[in-house]
């Protein structure tokens, strides 16, 4: 850590909104201590051990995120348009001849910043009818967009570890229609509500990791899943959202040791919220009505 370097600070109460976005004015590598540019506006706990004895294995210390890397993507801010990093799989046909493109993205410790394009799903990284390669993305850090952070939709064989998605609206992470989805020891953190209409007519779906949950279309399905290791701080309704097996089906290891904390609090929020598996309500006890379920074919 070095002068300049930009840090997110994340929540240690149960008001979600508490997250911090400081620049590093010194850094003494021998005491641990940092001297900030600016004052902090909201009140972090710390302590140099864990409090996992006290508290049956909790550690209520918040972290703190280092945001910034030596390889840099920054977007220009021009009518809220962010930049976009997109990976897709692409056919080209010119006459007879007929091109395909398979995209494939290897990153490791990079930081996007200013990226996404507001009031949409285009987010900062993206990954969209990428099946025919393995991509991976490793100890980056994705900060302050003006939309959601990382899009995996319609897409295959992706790794996520290590990195950091900070400050977006109102989706952190998605993953839908997708297959070999991996996302371990991820942080997303500071996820809150966008700016709506005037007359709130518009009601968002909102998470800090949306996987496999935010929209469905018939004959779509995610499969091989794994999520461990994640964390959710400081975000909007629910830290994770996501399906559930059937009862007696347990299916192995796929979501596990995830956490989340400081999930919109009095405001409605909670951890995780898991649903049915849509693609298996075939039964009409299974439509639940006045839900989001109803829009699903239910057969008798």
């Amino acid at each position: 850590m070095q002068k300049g370097d930009r840090l997110g600070i994340v929540p240690t109460s149960f008001d979600f909104e508490a997250s911090d976005d400081v620049f590093v004015e010194s850094y003494n590598s021998d005491t641990g201590v940092v001297e900030l540019s600016s004052p902090l506006q909201f009140y972090h706990w710390g302590a140099p051990e864990s409090t996992a004895d006290k508290y049956e294995g909790l550690d209520v210390r918040g972290e703190v995120l280092v945001l910034t890397r030596n390889i840099r993507i920054y977007g220009e801010d021009v009518e809220a348009w962010g930049a976009q990093f997109v990976t897709s799989d692409t056919v080209e046909i010119y006459g007879a001849d007929i091109t395909v493109r398979q995209g494939q993205t290897i990153l490791d410790s990079v930081e996007f910043y200013n990226c996404s394009q507001i009031d949409t799903f285009k987010a900062a990284l993206r990954f969209e009818g990428a099946v025919g390669k393995f991509s991976k993305v490793t100890n980056s850090a994705i900060h302050n967009g003006l939309s959601w952070g990382v899009n995996i939709k319609s897409s295959a064989n992706i790794f996520m570890q290590d990195n950091i998605i900070f400050s977006f609206k109102p989706i952190g992470l998605s993953v839908s229609a997708a297959s070999n989805i991996t996302l371990d020891g991820n942080m997303v953190a500071n996820i809150y509500e966008r700016i709506i209409d005037a007359l709130g007519s518009t009601a968002d779906a909102r998470a800090g990791y949306a996987l496999c949950s935010y929209w469905y279309n018939e004959g779509e399905t995610c499969t091989d899943l794994h999520v461990t290791n994640n964390i959710a701080a400081g975000v909007s309704y629910a830290g994770f959202i996501t399906y559930g097996h059937d009862c007696g089906d347990y299916s192995g290891d796929n979501f596990k040791d995830n956490i989340a904390h400081s999930v919109a609090g009095f405001k409605g929020g909670m951890g995780a919220y898991i649903f049915p598996d849509p693609t298996k309500l075939y039964h009409e006890e299974k439509c639940f009505e006045g839900s989001r379920f109803t829009a699903y074919k239910c057969a008798l």
